[in-house]
């Protein structure tokens, strides 16, 4: 992130006495501002579990984003290579959050007859 210009803060930390990790609101764990950009709320993740942290994070996001600032998850997955473990290289797959809430409207819409099915 800081790489594409942005200041970053890790908003997610460890409560000791709960023995957790802790996001703000539930779901963020990272904050990060860009001049001439709105606010943006990053959830981290592997790839592995993208699909259950996009849930958790759908209601929020949409919250969030009605607020004029934007939500993604940045979804983490190996690379297979040649090398040695120690050389371990990560693909990341970023997404816009909320997923289908430009749909949703449409859908809940749109008139349905049983024929059309």
């Amino acid at each position: 992130m800081q790489k594409r210009g942005y200041r970053v803060a890790i908003v997610e930390h460890w409560n000791a006495f709960a023995k957790i990790r802790q996001d703000l609101f539930g779901c963020i764990d990272i904050l990060a501002v860009k001049e001439g950009e709105t606010l943006l709320a990053v959830q981290v993740t592997s790839n592995a579990h993208a699909a259950a942290r996009i849930a958790k994070s759908q209601e929020f996001a949409i919250l969030w984003n009605t607020t004029g600032n934007r939500f993604v998850l940045h979804a983490w997955a190996p690379l297979r290579t040649a090398g040695t473990k120690k050389q371990r290289r990560y693909e990341l797959k970023e997404i816009l959050l909320p997923v289908l809430s430009v749909f949703q409207g449409a859908v809940e819409d749109a008139e349905w007859d049983d024929e059309s099915l």
